[in-house]
């Protein structure tokens, strides 16, 4: 499998995310929520194991060993970000996760949602 290498800068995320580095420093179980759409849920993946929820386990499994690491895969096709952010609470309540990857915007952009609709 060929990887797509991004420039460092754009892997700054601009936050330290502090509840994750505590969880690994401590060595307990990284609990991950995938949420998003189509693309999280694997569509138009090949194999459901190349949906990214499940390099991003294999990959931080490698860069993290003996860490548990669980990511939870909340993708669910056709939803914006409206619908997302309508059941993100549901899904930590579930789910107690210390870090959740919330991939939107395209389903917004394909229907030309207004960007005052992402505040």
């Amino acid at each position: 499998m060929t990887l797509c290498r991004a420039k460092p800068e754009l892997l700054d995320l601009g936050a330290p995310l502090p509840i994750a580095r505590k969880v690994v420093a401590e060595r307990k179980p990284l609990r991950i929520i995938a949420l998003g759409s189509s693309s999280t849920s694997g569509y138009g993946a090949s194999n459901p194991a190349f949906a990214y929820p499940t390099q991003l386990r294999i990959g931080l499994e490698k860069a993290l060993p003996g860490i548990d690491i669980d990511v939870i895969n909340r993708g669910i096709g056709g939803q914006d970000v409206e619908e997302m952010a309508a059941r993100m609470r549901t899904e930590m309540q579930d789910n107690p996760a210390s870090l959740v990857v919330w991939q939107t915007g395209t389903n917004a952009a394909i229907r030309h949602m207004p960007l005052d609709k992402f505040d």
